[in-house]
């Protein structure tokens, strides 16, 4: 009678007996995937909370209560990073709420700044033009978005043309620099999470492959079905508790020590201790009932019979598998085609990312798990001239798990690459050029604007316009208004330097409007304001734009004699020069994770590649020679790796072009495909070559037992 602790017995005599180079690449996979949720699961929950971070931090308005305070909020760019200036004015400090991250209501002239933006103002003194006050003091991380914020709160002596404020806690604020939330969140867990389950599941299949011969023993001599996945249980939960326990801990460490500095791709602040706690805790479970759950799966399929353990997956009993596959590519497919033939130019909402998330997860599971039961239906049929080659399409129809994990590893070599193709191709569609680019910058009559040095700030090709309660008044030459407003036409001809043109007289083409910012009638002159003596009305507001090669040097000078101004991208919405370079540099550094997963999978892959011991054996008892049997390995290894390189090649493929539909990108990415029919072709002319390197033998005794770890 058995105890009731055979399992756990008996699953730790299992574990201390697995050692060799197949244990240590389980065990590296293992923890590699508990690592990667634990950083994942950080990135997911601070991109998350950033907006509700922006909120805490801005600055509360309203017109039905009496205001305690004034502000305005100054945004700019510098080397592709946003710069907030908070102007704060009050005419009572000791009533008005305190800011967040400071100790008391700023006086004027005072000026508190963030960390990063301190080394900015060290590193570039142009920048102090944009803060309006002597620096005091750091900002507190209670007022800020992410540790590299560039934000500045001063306060200001004059309240002209600013908010009424009650407090602090809004919603309706420009959030320049925050990258997309939604959007991110799927890069992240595209290019992080998609390659993690697929090591994930190459473990598991593994560890259920290594326990399908004990299982069968333990048949063989009458136990029963759940005393069978009892034992497989045990033992995949001791074999991976280890291995997940120090994945989650060095994701935890990792996360605590790189999630200041941007190295994982963001900025951000670590979560509470708690909270920490609770994701790794999370991720060392999900990594270790998943494994444990996929390999109890793979166990329920099985019979007593001992020769059916041989067959492992892919057989009659994996059609669900297929089924899956063709339900994701339907659904991808089915999306992209709606969107495409629609042109639909939206932002994808939840449902669409739903599907697309759940499409590409059943399309790699279900390919990579439903290839070896396509290779077995087609083994009978496919005849083969070398012998070698026929031999290794049979074995990998006979035992198609190590072509399952090698589905999975190119699986996720290919949908990394394709994917981060994809990212950046749309993004390079939504980038405009910085330097060169148009600019233009507005101030409030109210803020009392000096023209001059507005002017001034701007550099050659200013257009400099007043609008007044009267009139409105336009300076600059015909080519400076050519570069701002486009093709200016005067009523008798091409426009002329040096006159003034009334109302009506000079328009743009084709339109026929004025080259204004505001419209309506106005009179221009076509002198550069450089050379005038600028005359504006008291209180007119007052625009000014010229193109900009030195974009960060202008701001500063704009913005040291307007601290109030705005400063408008008029080619293109100007958010988009920090949220895509931040949106590359994530997909970049997520890129280079999933390609470390990657190459984690393929060493799964490759190591647990297997010398079908029994096949060798018997071909040397008929005579073959060490030549034969490194052929034979050969031809098994590559075609082993084609036939996945080019499953997961093609699930990738459908992947990215979902993924392009979802970004509102309908073209065929011909480069994307050329580059994986190069990675598989390479790959598997590597795996021939590695499959021909003599593998030493550990004696007859070792050969005889058909030991799991001869590979």
């Amino acid at each position: 009678m058995l105890s009731d602790s055979w399992s756990r017995d008996l699953a730790v005599a299992m574990v201390r007996d697995s050692r060799g180079r197949r244990a240590r690449v389980l065990w590296v996979g293992t923890a590699s995937v508990a690592l990667a949720l634990v950083v994942l699961a950080h990135l997911l929950v601070a991109l998350g909370a950033m907006p509700s971070r922006w909120s805490t931090v801005s600055a509360q308005r309203s017109s039905d209560v009496e205001p305690l305070f004034v502000w305005d909020q100054v945004l700019s760019i510098d080397d592709e990073r946003a710069l907030s200036v908070l102007l704060l004015h009050a005419d009572a400090p000791q009533r008005a709420p305190v800011p967040p991250g400071v100790d008391h209501f700023p006086r004027a002239g005072e000026a508190y700044v963030s960390p990063a933006l301190a080394a900015a103002l060290e590193a570039d003194p142009r920048l102090a033009g944009r803060v309006p006050g002597a620096v005091v003091g750091v900002l507190a991380q209670d007022a800020l978005v992410s540790p590299d914020q560039l934000r500045a709160v001063v306060g200001v002596a004059d309240p002209g043309g600013l908010y009424s404020g009650v407090g602090w806690g809004a919603t309706d604020v420009d959030t320049l620099g925050l990258l997309p939330v939604r959007q991110s969140q799927l890069v992240l867990t595209l290019l992080w999470g998609l390659p993690a389950l697929v090591v994930l599941a190459a473990c598991a299949q593994s560890h259920a492959d290594q326990v399908r011969t004990h299982a069968a023993r333990l048949r063989l001599v009458g136990a029963s079905t759940p005393q069978v996945r009892e034992l497989i249980r045990a033992y995949v939960a001791r074999a991976c508790l280890p291995a997940a326990a120090c994945g989650a801990a060095l994701g935890t460490a990792l996360v605590v020590g790189l999630a200041r500095t941007g190295l994982l791709g963001l900025a951000f602040f670590p979560t509470s201790v708690p909270m920490t706690v609770v994701l790794a805790v999370v991720a060392f479970g999900g990594t270790v009932v998943g494994i444990t759950a996929w390999a109890a799966l793979w166990s329920r399929a099985e019979r007593s019979a001992a020769y059916q353990t041989v067959r492992e997956v892919g057989g009659s009993r994996a059609r669900w598998a297929p089924t899956a596959a063709a339900a994701g590519a339907l659904l991808l497919v089915g999306m992209t085609a709606v969107r495409w033939l629609t042109a639909d130019q939206r932002m994808a909402g939840g449902a669409s990312s739903l599907a697309f998330l759940v499409g590409s997860a059943a399309l790699v599971l279900g390919t990579a798990l439903g290839v070896g039961s396509c290779v077995r239906r087609w083994s009978g049929r496919l005849q083969w001239r070398r012998l070698d080659v026929l031999l290794a399409w049979r074995q990998l129809a006979h035992a198609p798990t190590p072509l399952v994990v090698a589905t999975f590893a190119m699986t996720a070599v290919a949908t990394v690459l394709a994917v981060t193709f994809a990212v950046l191709q749309v993004l390079a569609g939504t980038t405009p050029g910085a330097a060169g680019a148009v600019w233009s910058a507005s101030v409030a009559g109210s803020a009392t604007p000096d023209a001059r040095a507005l002017v001034d700030a701007v550099g050659a090709g200013a257009v400099l316009e007043a609008v007044g309660d009267d009139e409105v008044v336009v300076w600059g030459t015909c080519t400076a208004l050519g570069v701002v407003f486009g093709d200016v036409q005067a009523a008798d001809g091409a426009c002329v330097d040096g006159r003034t043109y009334a109302p009506g007289e000079l328009v743009t083409a084709p339109f026929e409007e004025p080259p204004s910012f505001m419209g309506g009638h106005v009179q221009v002159r076509t002198v550069d304001p450089h050379t005038q003596a600028l005359s504006t009305p008291a209180g007119s507001d007052i625009y000014v734009a010229a193109p900009m090669d030195d974009p960060s040097g202008t701001h500063s000078a704009i913005l040291r004699a307007a601290p109030t101004a705005t400063l408008t991208l008029l080619s293109a919405d100007s958010s988009v020069l920090v949220v895509v370079p931040a949106t590359e540099r994530l997909t970049s550094r997520a890129a280079l994770a999933g390609g470390i997963l990657s190459l984690v999978a393929v060493l799964l892959a490759v190591t647990l590649s297997p010398a079908a011991a029994a096949s060798e054996r018997r071909l040397r008892r008929l005579g073959a020679g060490p030549t034969t049997l490194r052929r034979l390995a050969g031809s098994r290894a590559a075609l082993t790796m084609l036939v996945a390189g080019v499953a997961g090649s093609v699930v990738a493929l459908l992947v990215e072009q979902a993924y392009l539909a979802l970004g509102s990108l309908y073209v065929v990415d011909g480069a994307t495909a050329a580059g994986l029919v190069v990675v598989v072709a390479a790959t598997t002319a590597v795996a021939a070559l590695a499959g021909r390197v003599p593998t030493p033998r550990r004696g007859a005794a070792a050969i005889g037992r058909g030991s799991p770890d001869e590979a």
